[in-house]
C-alpha cells in the first residue's frame, strides 16, 4: 500500500471512535495491505542496513540499549537489535498496534526460514541467541513473554515527545517509515525529547 494512501486512510479512521479505528485499520491492513502474509525478512533486511549506519558511525549494537520510534504491529527490528546484542530496546508508538497474531506469524517464518535468516545474519548473531529464540518459540508464550525474553520494552499508547525514559539512558534512536506521518511541529518536540540532555 502506497505510504500516501495508507496516511489518507489513517486520517479517515482517526476520526472514529478509538476502538473502532484500531480495529477497522488492522482489517484494512490485513486485508489489502502489508500484514496479509508474513514476510520478516524485508523488515529484517532494514533492520541490518540500520545497524549498518550505526556500525558506520563507530558505534556496535552489543551492549546498547536503542530506542525504536513507531512499532507499528510487529515487533522485528526490537528482534534484530536483540539478535546482534543488544541489552535494552525500547519500542514506542502513539497507537497500540502491535498484534500478538502477526508477531506468531512472523516468527514462525523465521522458524520455518532459519537458514536464510542465518544466511542474512551473516555470521553477527550474538552469542546463541538465534537458537534461543528457536527454542522460545517452541514453548506456550504470549506477546509480553517475548517482549520480556527478548528484553523489549513496548510503549502504546506513547507520546514520543513526553517519554517514560530516564534521560541519557539510550545509545540509538531509530525509525522507520514514520517521521514523514509526522506533523513538523510535533517532530520537533519528539526531536527535541531524543536529544541528549547538556
Amino acid at each position: 500500500m502506497n505510504w500516501r494512501t495508507k496516511a489518507r486512510i489513517q486520517n479517515v479512521l482517526g476520526k472514529l471512535p478509538t476502538r473502532l479505528s484500531y480495529g477497522a485499520y488492522y482489517w484494512i491492513q490485513r486485508s489489502f495491505g502489508n500484514l496479509r502474509r508474513a514476510k520478516p525478512l524485508i523488515t529484517l533486511q532494514e533492520g541490518l542496513r540500520a545497524i549498518e549506519i550505526i556500525d558506520s558511525l563507530g558505534k556496535s549494537p552489543v551492549g546498547c540499549t536503542f530506542f525504536d520510534l513507531g512499532t507499528g504491529h510487529r515487533i522485528v527490528f526490537p528482534l534484530v537489535c536483540w539478535l546482534l546484542g543488544a541489552e535494552k530496546i525500547f519500542t514506542v508508538d502513539l497507537n497500540p498496534y502491535l498484534r500478538e497474531a502477526i508477531v506468531r506469524e512472523d516468527l514462525e517464518y523465521i522458524k520455518n526460514h532459519r537458514e536464510q535468516v542465518r544466511e542474512l545474519f551473516a555470521g553477527r548473531i550474538y552469542g546463541r541467541r538465534f537458537e534461543e529464540l528457536l527454542t522460545f518459540i517452541e514453548k506456550k508464550w504470549r506477546l509480553a513473554d517475548l517482549l520480556e525474553f527478548c528484553h523489549t520494552t513496548y510503549l502504546a499508547p506513547c507520546d514520543a515527545a513526553e517519554l517514560p525514559i530516564a534521560s541519557q539512558s539510550v545509545d540509538c534512536y531509530t525509525s522507520f517509515v514514520v517521521i514523514q506521518h509526522i506533523p513538523p511541529e510535533t517532530l520537533k518536540k519528539i526531536i527535541a525529547e531524543g536529544q541528549p540532555r547538556r
